[in-house]
């Protein structure tokens, strides 16, 4: 008798990164990629941002895909936080942050569009954190299959004075 073959999915592992405090650059193009890796099929789940200025303003936010990589800028790593820490794999993705405009790579199109309002640190009440949620579409989410595409935050050209911003993305990564 023939022996079945089970089909076992590949493992899934799961991170989040996270700046606070990033201040960009005056009109700033891209201000926070993730980068991905041959070999590994990377997922972006979800991305957040939220921030403050000296004066309360609303800057464009848009999700863009790029098929090649950005180049130049002042960028720093941000740290990519497994979570499950049984899980002995690093990440493959590569996330940086930006507080000087890139040469921004090859657009793939524009994934999604916000306008996120900075309160000012003194402001009363605090606003609400735009949640770019693609875990949540009926459709695939955002996919990164090579070294060469990015998913990025970008600022629009906007200049708010005094703004700090906190963003947070947590993705999956599938070896292939």
């Amino acid at each position: 008798m023939p022996q079945e073959s089970i089909n076992i999915p590949p493992a899934r592992l799961s991170f989040m990164a996270a700046v606070s405090g990033l201040v960009p650059a005056a009109s700033a193009t891209d201000i926070f990629t993730i980068t991905g890796r041959a070999g590994r099929l990377i997922t972006i789940n979800q991305v957040q941002l939220s921030g403050i200025a000296t004066a309360a303003t609303a800057v464009p936010i848009s999700i863009i895909k790029r098929s090649t990589a950005n180049a130049g800028g002042t960028s720093g790593a941000v740290t990519a936080v497994n979570m499950d820490t049984g899980n002995p794999l690093a990440s493959g993705a590569t996330v940086r942050s930006y507080t000087a405009s890139p040469t921004p790579g090859t657009a793939v199109g524009t994934i999604s569009t916000a306008r996120m309002i900075l309160s000012t640190a003194s402001a009363s009440v605090g606003t609400s954190p735009i949640v770019f949620g693609f875990e949540r579409m009926f459709m695939k989410a955002p996919t990164l299959r090579d070294a060469t595409e990015s998913i990025c935050i970008n600022y629009g050209g906007a200049t708010a004075a005094g703004n700090s911003l906190d963003i947070s993305i947590s993705w999956t990564e599938e070896q292939v």
